[in-house]
């Protein structure tokens, strides 16, 4: 397939986002090609399970970071982060599988599905944004529901 064109709306999105966000978004153009595949593609699902598990990681690193839960914590989340971990990557396998985009499919592959640590930093950066996404989308519904 040809290389394909990220929308305005879907840049608009971003820049919402980046308005948002207070250090900036650390995937902004992968979060964009993700963004147009689903909504080109009208796959919400997938989009909501980008959003899920990339949040749920993020969350989860936070924790692990934070380094000080007791053994028996500790085994549950690094059990749940790894659990996370690949329940992202099966998603973003997926959308690779479709190869909507040849360019973008192996740039992901290359970048986030390579089974290394530098991969899976990069995915931790990826769902950075989708953290920060969802937290946005929910924060709209709840301005949304109170007016």
């Amino acid at each position: 397939m040809n290389k394909k064109e990220i929308s305005a709306d879907t840049l608009n999105v971003i820049g919402t986002l980046e308005s948002y966000s207070k250090k900036g978004l650390r995937k902004k153009n992968d979060l964009a090609y993700l963004l147009e595949f689903c909504a080109s593609t009208s796959d919400y699902d997938t989009m909501q399970a980008l959003l899920l598990h990339g949040s749920a990681l993020r969350n989860l690193s936070s924790k692990l970071a934070e380094g000080n839960l007791p053994e028996d914590a500790l085994n549950l989340v690094q059990n749940e982060f790894s659990e996370q971990l690949q329940k992202i990557s099966a998603v973003i396998q997926t959308i690779v599988d479709v190869n909507w985009d040849q360019q973008h499919s192996l740039r992901l592959t290359e970048i986030y599905l390579e089974q290394t640590k530098g991969s899976v930093m990069n995915i931790l950066d990826l769902s950075s944004d989708l953290h920060l996404f969802k937290k946005m989308q929910s924060e709209h519904r709840q301005t949304r529901s109170s007016s």
